[in-house]
């Protein structure tokens, strides 16, 4: 029977894709990245996360609308159960549980001295894996969602702790990134701990998309460097096609649900930026400006393009990629804008519907998760500073009819604001913060000092809290 690695190098036209999650910005993302994995490391141990000095550059953003309505929390007697699925959590004492949508039938699946961050659930079954350590060494680990579950380690590393993982698409494997001797290193496991890992290739830093067989992932390594790859990579061999195209200023590289189309940001020669979505045969369906960095997510259903980037009347602001959120066609047509204030992170809907989106709430508030390195602000903003911590705003638009609407305002907690939404198109290939039938979201928020997790529905209805912990996610199915 003819390899699946074979089938790819036709289907995308003569090379194997490999992807990886790039910074777009060069040094100051790098700089981000690297202090993301110091926060890594701090939340798993016992040292409390206020200890760590943070000196993220700042930015001002200017608000959708000024006055918005903030969250009032109120949740509701007997919360519905309608909702599909489950969401886990890292309750406060660093221990990972789940939880139905209606805050019912709560679990702690760990109760040892290692310390859980970002657990994701796999694609293909009720498996969860998290990265985890304790003060000798940090951790890879699967488990089933099941009370005082059997944890089985896939890494673990006095030395080189891990950063973010990722499942494959059907469950036989975790990959994820961790620190090595000179750059960031993609491990891959096999999910059930029947064999060690194995590194498959280094860069910094590293952005990556599974294909849905689990035999390749797109990568896209070393930012927009000479030597940055944007390319195939068939987890077998180890071994990345060509290049699709010199990498420009973006993170996360993207592959359409049908894996008919990928897109990413290309600098050509002239330093001209662009967006350049290309078909399997290597052709170039659609090329289009952009300024300043760029991020993307193709719609889970069909060939539309989700992109935001920097206004370019906004020149001073061109350092990082919060713009205005519009929708691009594979097939043609006009570019649509959904949102055109300044969108710093959206997420598709399972059913490609809706697109629920963040903005900062209040005019010229300040927003300390900027992959800038420069601090510089939008020339149309204030120069009012807000006092405090930042507070965002859910939005979310439907796609067919371009209307939007405001569900919640709030202040989100630490990790889910400097390290979840600065790398959220990589996040959202494997934390999913929608509900499986694309009818709320799961949100951190902090409320009296307190980290809750709260469930938001999209047709407005009240809100309510299901758990206690800095971020959730909620199941595939």
């Amino acid at each position: 029977m003819e390899r699946n690695g074979e089938n790819k190098r036709r289907k995308w036209g003569g090379c194997r894709p490999r992807l990886w999650l790039a910074a777009g910005c060069g040094t100051a993302l790098l700089l981000l990245f690297l202090l993301g994995a110091v926060l890594v490391l701090r939340l798993l141990s016992d040292t409390p996360l206020a200890l760590l000095p943070i000196p993220t550059p700042s930015i001002t953003v200017t608000a959708e609308s000024p006055g918005e309505p903030t969250l009032t929390p109120d949740p509701v007697e007997s919360p519905s159960s309608r909702l599909p699925g489950r969401i886990v959590f890292v309750n406060p004492q660093g221990q990972v549980g789940t939880v139905a949508p209606d805050g019912q039938d709560s679990r702690l699946l760990t109760a040892d001295g290692r310390r859980f961050i970002f657990p994701a659930w796999s694609p293909a079954d009720d498996r969860i894996a998290a990265i985890g350590g304790d003060a000798d060494e940090a951790g890879v680990y699967t488990l089933p969602d099941a009370a005082e579950a059997d944890v089985t380690a896939l890494y673990a590393s006095a030395e080189f702790s891990p950063i973010y993982l990722y499942w494959s698409p059907d469950g036989r494997h975790v990959s994820f990134i961790a620190q090595t001797d000179e750059a960031l290193g993609l491990h891959l496991a096999p999910a059930g701990g029947d064999s060690e890992s194995r590194l498959l290739y280094t860069g910094q830093p590293f952005y990556w998309h599974w294909l849905a067989d689990g035999d390749e992932v797109l990568i896209h390594t070393n930012g927009s460097a000479p030597d940055a790859r944007l390319a195939f990579l068939n987890v077998d061999d180890d071994t990345p096609g060509d290049n699709l195209g010199q990498p420009g200023f973006f993170q996360a590289p993207a592959l359409s649900a049908g894996e008919e189309y990928v897109a990413f940001a290309e600098l050509s020669t002239g330093n001209d930026r662009r967006i350049v979505i290309q078909d399997r045969d290597g052709e170039r369906v659609r090329q289009l400006p952009h300024f300043g960095p760029v991020a993307f997510g193709w719609s889970p259903t069909d060939d539309v393009l989700a992109t935001i980037s920097p206004d370019p009347e906004e020149r001073e602001s061109l350092l990082n990629f919060y713009g205005p959120l519009r929708l691009v066609d594979a097939d043609g047509g006009d570019v649509v804008t959904l949102s055109s204030g300044d969108v710093i992170a959206f997420f598709w809907s399972p059913d490609g519907r809706f697109i629920a989106y963040f903005t900062v709430a209040v005019a010229g508030s300040e927003f300390n998760a900027s992959l800038s390195g420069a601090g510089r602000s939008s020339r149309r903003s204030s120069n009012l500073r807000q006092e405090g911590p930042p507070r965002l705003s859910l939005w979310v638009a439907d796609v067919e009819s371009g209307q939007s609407q405001l569900l919640v305002t709030f202040e989100p907690t630490t990790i889910f604001l400097r390290q979840f939404l600065p790398f959220f198109d990589q996040y959202a290939l494997s934390h999913r913060l929608w509900s499986p039938d694309s009818q709320a979201l799961i949100m951190p928020l902090v409320e009296s000092g307190t980290n809750r997790l709260y469930v938001i529905p999209v047709d407005r209805s009240q809100i309510w809290p299901v758990a206690e912990g800095s971020a959730g996610f909620w199941s595939w199915r």
